[in-house]
């Protein structure tokens, strides 16, 4: 708190918004008489301004980055398996083509020799 000016790091500022903004709703969903408004902001602005708000709000804050810390290692942990993966997907879609190539090759090479004999669909008579 600044000359009555609430100061929050810039990352905070949407977080410390939308507490005030609920503030500021709640006070008119409870049906704040209009003589005592000006009373009940001035208490939730001291409440705002307070070493109690503040620590509540810095352990708040302190969650979320620990949170997006956590989300970020797990996004990246994540990344890491699904690549590692990938590369063993990869590998026995490769070894498959290869084993069926060479399967092709040793077929082709001993049917060329006369060595495998290809079956002939005779006609029939009708």
């Amino acid at each position: 708190m600044l000359d009555d000016i609430v100061v929050v790091e810039p990352r905070r500022c949407v977080a410390l918004a939308q507490i005030m903004r609920r503030m500021v709703i709640e006070s008119f969903r409870s049906g704040v008489v209009a003589g005592s408004q000006a009373e009940k902001t001035a208490e939730l602005f001291r409440f705002i301004s307070s070493t109690q708000f503040r620590q509540a709000f810095d352990l708040l804050s302190e969650s979320v980055d620990l949170l997006d810390d956590l989300l970020t290692h797990e996004r990246q942990s994540y990344q890491k398996q699904w690549t590692e993966r990938q590369r063993v997907h990869q590998s026995i879609s490769d070894t498959v083509m290869e084993i069926d190539s060479r399967f092709k090759s040793i077929l082709e090479s001993k049917a060329k020799r006369g060595t495998v004999h290809a079956l002939r669909h005779e006609k029939t008579s009708a």
